[in-house]
Formats: C-alpha cells, sequence, structure tokens
C-alpha cells in the first residue's frame, strides 16, 4: 500500500474492502454525514476519544517493552553461580 493510514474513516465501504484493509492492519470507521453541527461535534468527540484510546495503548506498549527490555538484558543468575 503506498500510503500507511493509522486510520479509514468513510461514510461506507464495501465489505471486502473493510476486510482487505483489516487484513493489513489498517482500522475503519464508519461516519455518516453529519446532518447537523451537533452531529459534527459527536464525530469530532468520537474520533478524539478514538485517539486517546490509542495514545494509551501505545504507552502501554511501550511501557511493557521497556520491562521486557529490562528482563532480557538482566543477568541470568539461575546456574546457581555466585
Amino acid at each position: 500500500m503506498a500510503l500507511e493510514p493509522d486510520l479509514v474513516v468513510h461514510s461506507y465501504l464495501p465489505e471486502d474492502i473493510e476486510q482487505g484493509l483489516l487484513n493489513v492492519g489498517i482500522p475503519s470507521l464508519t461516519q455518516y454525514a453529519a446532518a447537523s453541527l451537533d452531529d459534527t461535534y459527536q464525530q469530532i468527540t468520537q474520533l478524539e476519544q478514538l485517539q486517546e484510546q490509542v495514545l494509551e495503548l501505545k504507552a502501554r506498549f511501550r511501557k511493557c517493552n521497556r520491562e521486557l527490555m529490562s528482563l532480557w538484558l538482566e543477568p541470568d543468575v539461575s546456574d546457581g553461580a555466585s
């Protein structure tokens, strides 16, 4: 894929295209055309909440990665040598 989107926002995607996106790790979000200003704000809020969730998950991933790296870098003392 030439572009590397984090998310595809759409009003309609055929099922095979949506599945194709999922197959390559790209989530999609359906947001129909806003009929009012309130609808627009709701959609913006939905995207903000999604972004917050992504940032939280990335922070958790980094923390887990750091913990795993520190375990990997610790000397192996299980052989009983002291």
